[in-house]
């Protein structure tokens, strides 16, 4: 009797999010918003899976997000569920910017706490294992979420986005950011990145001036990564800026994947035969329980 009651409590739980790519819909604030989620097979089925948001740039929609950054694959090798949020006139509150959203005062740290509910009633969810990333605009807003959410978001990510210094927050467990960014961003400008995140990992995030490199790759964009360490909180790791040399607004090839592994191993490397990662033997020990 207790088999066929635990047998059909997953079966409901995971009723509303079938497996492979499905678009939901949430009212919040007043608004109906959508995000798609990518749900490999097995995953979040009987065992608890993480969980990876990757919110958009300014313009940009879900869908071109989702393709760009390579979401579905990524999910489906790593084994997490990914969602891919659409924002307010194709834009999002990260505090100083952008659009409708912004002007609006669009609540979308709340959104984002919103969506984890809402996936968290209807599929196996690690609470330990909640991650967000993005591209421009989305990557100053996973700036705001771990921010004001890191009782939910345990790290963040992001590519050519920036931390604004005008925003402050004092979050109640201060998280890991892996940035990524290429120095000839006409968008948004890589040296004004690289203080307003040398800013955020100082003033929020507690860690040292100091930093030492952790990884490159010569054969793309000249790659290097620059990892602080130690900083306050629970992490094993700190948190990494990768400088790509030449590289305009765009989202680095196997962002997505680097984002994961800082998370998870606090390694940015890939195994390439052109790598070289100190990383690799620095944290080499599963990060998951170091998040908490």
């Amino acid at each position: 009797m207790l088999i066929v009651l635990f047998t059909y409590l997953l079966v409901a739980i995971n009723a509303q999010i079938p497996v492979g790519s499905s678009t939901h819909t949430l009212s919040w604030g007043g608004r109906t918003r959508t995000f798609i989620i990518d749900r490999p097979s097995n995953t979040g089925a009987t065992t608890p899976a993480a969980l990876v948001f990757v919110f958009h740039g300014y313009t940009n929609t879900a869908s071109w997000m989702r393709t760009a950054a390579a979401v579905s694959a990524t999910a489906t090798s790593q084994g997490f569920i990914g969602v891919t949020p659409s924002g307010y006139s194709n834009s999002w509150n990260a505090g100083s910017c952008c659009g409708q959203a912004q002007s609006l005062r669009i609540d979308d740290v709340g959104f984002a706490k919103a969506m984890v509910d809402y996936i968290s009633s209807r599929a196996m969810i690690d609470s330990d294992k909640v991650f967000t990333t993005g591209y421009s605009n989305g990557g100053m807003l996973s700036y705001r979420i771990i921010c004001e959410a890191g009782d939910v978001f345990k790290a963040g990510g992001g590519f050519a986005g920036t931390f604004y210094t005008s925003y402050t927050c004092n979050p109640s467990v201060p998280r890991p950011y892996a940035h990524m960014h290429g120095t000839t961003d006409s968008v948004v400008n890589y040296y004004t990145s690289n203080t307003a995140y040398t800013r955020y990992v100082t003033n929020v995030q507690g860690c040292p001036s100091t930093y030492k490199t952790i990884y490159t790759n010569p054969s793309y964009y000249n790659m290097e990564c620059f990892e602080r360490n130690p900083c306050k909180g629970s992490t094993p790791f700190g948190s990494v800026f990768c400088m790509y040399t030449g590289m305009g607004h765009v989202i680095p090839t196997s962002g997505l994947l680097r984002n994961w592994n800082y998370w998870t191993t606090g390694r940015m490397s890939l195994g390439g035969p052109n790598e070289t990662a100190t990383d690799m033997l620095q944290n080499s020990t599963a990060a998951w329980a170091r998040l908490d």
